[in-house]
């Protein structure tokens, strides 16, 4: 494990290492729970952030493919110079032939899409979760969902930057998530658009927040894969807290994208990257002009962009405002 001492001293505000860590890392997914927000209200939200001084922290808007017509009365918050990023939620199914049936139906809603607000949107990502019963019936079958899924994107002449996949932590959680990530490094191998892995990191429900074993596990088999990953749910605030509304412990995104930042660079072990994502203090994560460090690890802000680029891409949260919040308390932003 490579290690570095760092400094004493005040930490510098908005800096590059902070920079880089954050640029482009939440996508806002205000339509979702908890907060669950109308489209008249989380589009203007959205186009608002893109105008705030916090933009660069900003991605993709996350909307449902089968609701994308419904941004059509939006369109004047489209700009044709800078276009509205959109990442496609798939609608899924429970066994492999609705997912591909409702699949073929998404796409043909995003080229619609696509084609109507032409140069003014572009919906490059597609988030999908497997169903359970392919996920765990393991590898093989995951594969070949996969490969009948591309098809339908050939078929439908849709360009995607990336599609992601998300495996939940069901059954044999172990043998589920390693044979969903094998099954997509071996298709992302094979095939022109990338594929990454999609893990889900909490809800509303205490039961839907994965333990740090859980998502160390992730980020350790995905890093091994050399596939990239994205998270979504739970992630409201910088580090590990306990939330008493909901009753559970809720994972931190500085724990998250920390642990993978680092475990991309330096090749942490499962049990080092445990030790990031159990941290309960900000003062634990640090930034600087030179990079990012947790405790006594650190790295380079060129290793932090070039992780954040090709290994842990963002997150989902239905809150842009929390976030932000929370680090300008912390002495962040």
């Amino acid at each position: 494990m490579k290690t570095e001492s760092l400094r004493s001293g005040a930490r510098p505000l908005s800096t590059s290492g902070l920079r880089a860590f954050l640029r482009g890392l939440i996508d806002y997914a205000g339509l979702f729970p908890p907060a669950r927000l109308g489209l008249d209200e989380a589009v203007p939200n959205f186009a608002a952030y893109r105008q705030s001084r916090d933009a660069w922290m900003l991605g993709r808007f996350i909307c449902p493919a089968a609701r994308l017509h419904a941004l059509a009365p939006y369109t004047d918050l489209f700009d044709g110079e800078n276009p509205f990023p959109v990442s496609a939620l798939a609608t899924g199914g429970s066994e492999a032939e609705t997912f591909l049936h409702n699949l073929a139906a998404d796409l043909d809603a995003v080229r619609r899409f696509e084609a109507e607000h032409e140069g003014r949107v572009h919906a490059d990502l597609l988030e999908a979760r497997l169903p359970d019963a392919v996920a765990e019936a393991g590898a093989e079958a995951v594969g070949d969902l996969l490969a009948r899924a591309a098809d339908l994107v050939e078929r439908a002449g849709v360009a995607f930057e990336r599609m992601h996949f998300e495996a939940g932590f069901v059954g044999d959680w172990l043998r589920t998530v390693q044979g969903a990530v094998s099954a997509l490094a071996r298709h992302g191998a094979r095939r022109a658009t990338p594929v990454g892995f999609k893990a889900r990191c909490g809800g509303v429900t205490p039961d839907a927040f994965p333990t740090p074993e859980q998502v160390a596990f992730v980020l350790a088999s995905c890093r091994d894969a050399r596939l990239s990953f994205k998270a979504t749910a739970g992630l409201h605030h910088p580090v590990r807290r306990f939330d008493h509304q909901i009753g559970a412990m809720m994972h931190g995104f500085l724990n998250v994208f920390g642990a993978g930042v680092l475990a991309h660079a330096l090749d942490l072990s499962e049990a080092a990257i445990r030790q990031v994502l159990r941290a309960e203090s900000v003062k634990a994560f640090t930034f600087d002009e030179t990079g990012f460090a947790f405790q006594d690890l650190r790295i380079s802000t060129e290793q932090v962009v070039e992780a954040r680029k090709t290994f842990a891409l963002s997150y989902g949260s239905c809150s842009f405002d929390e976030p932000r919040e929370d680090l300008r308390a912390a002495g962040l932003l």
